[in-house]
C-alpha cells in the first residue's frame, strides 16, 4: 500500500503542470500554489516528476515497499524528492 503525503513548497511557481498530470484530480488551483486533496491522492508521485521547479516532495512509504522515505529523499535519478 502506498501511503504518501505530497508537500508543495513555496518554490512553486503555480505553473499548473502538476494539475494536468494528476490522474486522480487531487490537485486544485489556488492563488500562489496548488492544494492537495489527501483523501483522493493515491501517491503515484506524477506531480513530483513533472514539477519544473522541484517544489513538490513527499513524506511516507512508496509502493508498499515498507521503506520509509522523507521529504527530499531520493528514489532515483540522484535528485532529492524526485523519482526519475
Amino acid at each position: 500500500m502506498t501511503v504518501v503525503t505530497v508537500v508543495i513548497s513555496p518554490a512553486c511557481t503555480a505553473c499548473g503542470s502538476c494539475l494536468s498530470t494528476c490522474p486522480e484530480g487531487s490537485l486544485s488551483a489556488h492563488p500562489g500554489r496548488p492544494d492537495v486533496d489527501s483523501s483522493t491522492c493515491t501517491g503515484c508521485l506524477a506531480c513530483v516528476e513533472v514539477c519544473p521547479t522541484d517544489a513538490i516532495t513527499w513524506v511516507g512509504s512508496v509502493n508498499g515497499a515498507g521503506s520509509p522515505v522523507g521529504a527530499g529523499s531520493p528514489l532515483g535519478a540522484g535528485q532529492p524528492g524526485r523519482r526519475r
